[in-house]
């Protein structure tokens, strides 16, 4: 394990944001902590770069603690060997391209080969042509390019990025994504990343980290979270769905308003709550009659909204069907999102 968190715990005015969190990271990885505004994601990463002081717990690096509570220890942001890349790239304005990548081996006094590295790590994010450009004669996508370099030149093993792409529009941000993606793995980096965006946590993560009111509420793979999520909660914020409420007697789901779904798997009776993801759901004559609402081109289908019995139900279909039309819905019930409800 690269980065080893036990019993990580921030208050701040009694106001608990992080709470008893305890995390194992595998190195050369890409973890993504995934939540909502104030759920404690960029406390955490801050607190692992030092630049908040925890109550108590321990943050470890390999064989070096970085705080500990208990042994008194909190060792300062520039001892940790971090990368760091924030979400407004926090370069340095009267400097050039070239410096600003330079900088942090300035700082340390690192500078054999000073060149060599700088080059090298703006080759790395395909920059190297604009070494003597200014901070402001750059667009958005190139100076987050600038802050990625500079978090790589000091070849740290770790890189923390705090929504790195939120400011920028969506062409740049499947740019950055890629080369962030591609950057990490060449230099064998454990990256975490922090972001409220789903799509880029699902498809840049080796693990994802779900936190919500400073407690994680599951951690896996993408795959893991969307095909086994642990609550209602985390089924709908990590994928698109519905919710309906109803019970399951004698094989069937039967929901409030009296619509039945046969299901082919075991399980207990008694009220639940099911998740309908929109690949469940299908067009069939056998199915329940529904009004469609909404239809959204995605380039290789089709994505409507139907009200069914009332709730609005999200499918797939690769043929356009027009708004206010109707249409028979037949639901797939799936056995990982089926939630007893005194357990959510």
């Amino acid at each position: 394990m690269t980065l080893v968190i036990n019993h990580l715990s921030k208050a701040f005015n009694n106001n608990s944001v992080i709470d008893d969190i305890s995390l194992d990271l595998e190195s050369s990885s890409f973890i993504s902590l995934l939540g909502p505004s104030g759920c404690g994601k960029t406390t955490l990463l801050r607190l692992i770069a030092g630049l908040i002081t925890p109550d108590k717990g321990e943050i470890r690096h390999n064989d070096t603690i970085f705080y500990s509570s208990e042994q008194k220890v909190n060792i300062s942001p520039d001892k940790r060997n971090l990368g760091m890349v924030f979400q407004d790239f926090a370069l340095w304005p009267h400097m050039n391209v070239y410096d600003n990548v330079a900088y942090p081996l300035r700082a340390k006094k690192d500078t054999d080969q000073l060149n060599e590295r700088v080059i090298e790590a703006l080759s790395a994010v395909q920059l190297e042509h604009l070494k003597d450009r200014k901070i402001h004669e750059l667009s958005g996508g190139q100076q987050q390019r600038v802050s990625l370099a500079r978090a790589i030149i000091s070849n740290n093993k770790v890189i923390l990025m705090d929504e790195p792409l939120s400011a920028l529009d969506a062409t740049l941000r499947e740019d950055m994504r890629h080369l962030i993606q591609s950057i990490t793995k060449k230099y064998e980096m454990t990256a975490i990343f922090v972001t409220h965006d789903q799509y880029e946590a699902m498809t840049m993560s080796d693990q994802i980290i779900v936190l919500d009111k400073g407690k994680i509420l599951q951690q896996g793979t993408p795959e893991d979270l969307y095909t086994k999520p642990a609550t209602p909660y985390i089924a709908k914020f990590i994928g698109k769905g519905s919710d309906i409420q109803g019970t399951v007697v004698d094989k069937f789901f039967t929901t409030v308003t009296g619509l039945k779904f046969p299901i082919h798997f075991n399980t207990t009776p008694g009220p639940y709550t099911y998740i309908i993801r929109p690949e469940s759901v299908k067009i069939d004559n056998s199915g329940y009659p529904a009004q469609i609402q909404s239809v959204s081109y995605t380039g290789e289908r089709y994505e409507y909204v139907a009200l069914l019995d009332e709730t609005p139900i999200m499918f797939y279909d690769s043929n356009k069907l027009s708004i206010g039309s109707t249409v028979n819905l037949n639901i797939q019930i799936l056995n990982h999102f089926l939630f007893k409800q005194e357990e959510q």
